[in-house]
C-alpha cells in the first residue's frame, strides 16, 4: 500500500507542476528555447517556454518565470510580443500530454488504496460466534486437534481477500497499469520526435526533454508494477496455505 500511494503521489506532483496549480517549472514535458543573438553582447535574448500537463510556463530575457493554464485567456497574457513563438511551442501539447489517461491511473489508484484501507489484511478475530459467512472455524486445543465450537477459545479468521475483492483490485490494478505504461512508453517517444521536429525548424530553437518529469512518471510506474507483484506474491501464498490446511 506504501508504494501504490507514493506512485499516485508522485504522479498528482508530476501533472499538476508547471501550471499555475503548481507553479515549479522544473516539472515540465518539455523545454522550448528561442534564441536571438544580439550585437555587441556575449550572451543572447531569448524567451523560453516550459510544457506541462495542464499549463506552461514561460519567461523572457532570463527574468521570473510566468505560469498559468491552457486556456486561451490565459495564454493572452503570456509573452504577447511572442505569439508564434508560442504557437510554435504549442505544437507540442498534441503528441506528448496525455493528462487524461495518468488522471485515470491516479483515480485507480485511489480506487484500490480506497479497497486496502478498507480490507487491510488477513483478519484474525476471537469471538464466541463466526458473524460471517465467510468466516473459517481454525480453533485448536493444546494437543493440536480441532477445539469444539462451544468452547470460547475458537479463533476465527476472516477470509481475505473476498471473492469480490479480488475481482476489484485485479481489474484496478490491470487498469491502471496498462494505462499508466502505455500512456508513458508513448509519450517518451512523442516528445523525443517533437523536440526532434523543433530542433528542425530553425537554429534559433533550442528543445529538450523534461527529464526530472518524466523520471518522476517512470518511477511512479516501477513502484506501481512492484506493489502489483507484491500482491499476487502474498495472494498466492494465501491460497496455497489455504490448500495445504484443506490437505
Amino acid at each position: 500500500m506504501v508504494l501504490l500511494t507514493s506512485s499516485v503521489v508522485l504522479l498528482c506532483v508530476t501533472v499538476l507542476g508547471c501550471s499555475h496549480y503548481l507553479p515549479v517549472s522544473a516539472l515540465h514535458i518539455a523545454s522550448i528555447t528561442f534564441s536571438k543573438p544580439t550585437i555587441g553582447a556575449t550572451h543572447k535574448m531569448n524567451s523560453e517556454f516550459r510544457i506541462g500537463y495542464l499549463g506552461l510556463c514561460s519567461r523572457s530575457f532570463n527574468k521570473s518565470w510566468i505560469c498559468t493554464s491552457r486556456s486561451a485567456q490565459s495564454l493572452e497574457t503570456v509573452n504577447k510580443n511572442y505569439s508564434n513563438q508560442l504557437q510554435i511551442a504549442l505544437q507540442a501539447y498534441p503528441g506528448t500530454v496525455y493528462a487524461i489517461a495518468i488522471a485515470a491511473t491516479v483515480l485507480l489508484g485511489c480506487i484500490c488504496n480506497a479497497l486496502f484501507l478498507r480490507f487491510p489484511g488477513w483478519q484474525t478475530l476471537e469471538l464466541d460466534k463466526p458473524k460471517t459467512s465467510e468466516s473459517k472455524q481454525i480453533g485448536t486445543d493444546i494437543n493440536g486437534s480441532k477445539g469444539d465450537e462451544s468452547k470460547d477459545d475458537i479463533i476465527y479468521v476472516m477470509e481475505f481477500p473476498s471473492s469480490y475483492l479480488q475481482r476489484a483490485v485485479g481489474v484496478s490494478l490491470i487498469l491502471a497499469m496498462s494505462v499508466l505504461w502505455s500512456a508513458q512508453l508513448w509519450q517518451a517517444l512523442a516528445i523525443w520526435s517533437v523536440t526532434s521536429g523543433l530542433k528542425d525548424k530553425g537554429s534559433n530553437i533550442e528543445a529538450k526533454i523534461g527529464l526530472l518529469s518524466m523520471g518522476m512518471n517512470w518511477g511512479a510506474c516501477i513502484l506501481l508494477i512492484s506493489a502489483s507483484i507484491r500482491w499476487c506474491f502474498q495472494y498466492t501464498l494465501m491460497r496455497s496455505a489455504e490448500k495445504s490446511k484443506e490437505d
